[in-house]
């Protein structure tokens, strides 16, 4: 089953909120997410089934969710200078910048990612996305390539 835009957009908040602590709560994601309390009580359920990925467990009287994240090493190489978690609305969860090839144009070469670490040889990223990859290089002159036609 695919989520909708408001699952999706609470899935992102969900994720964001665990790589700052460890737990989010239903009124942490109505926080981070356009939409009502009531909206996120409807649909948090559905995003927690979908997903093996985020768990939920009652502190007290309040359930909190949390993210039992895979680790980055799969997508790690030699040649990786960086892996970016990306806070977006689309597929693309973590973009790895690696060391391009000697015979390269460029200096890097981003390659994208989805929260299970299946990389996605087809996407095409967003201003967003962009922004936080390049952030990382921001007083650095370098060439990235980030996506091929």
């Amino acid at each position: 089953m695919a989520l909708t835009d408001d699952q999706q957009k609470i899935e992102v908040a969900i994720r964001a909120i665990c790589e700052d602590t460890q737990f989010a709560t239903v009124e942490d994601i109505t926080n981070r997410v356009p939409l009502s309390r009531q909206a996120v009580l409807d649909n948090v359920e559905t995003v927690a089934a979908e997903h093996d990925y985020i768990q939920h467990q009652h502190a007290g009287k309040a359930k909190v969710y949390y993210v039992t994240e895979p680790k980055l090493e799969p997508i790690r190489t030699p040649d990786t200078d960086a892996v970016v978690r990306l806070e977006s609305d689309t597929e693309a969860a973590y973009a790895e910048v690696r060391t391009a090839p000697t015979y390269s144009d460029f200096d890097f070469e981003v390659h994208w990612y989805d929260f299970k670490l299946n990389e996605i040889e087809t996407h095409v990223p967003t201003d967003v996305e962009l922004g936080q990859v390049m952030g990382r290089y921001a007083t650095t002159p370098v060439t990235i390539k980030f996506y091929s036609k």
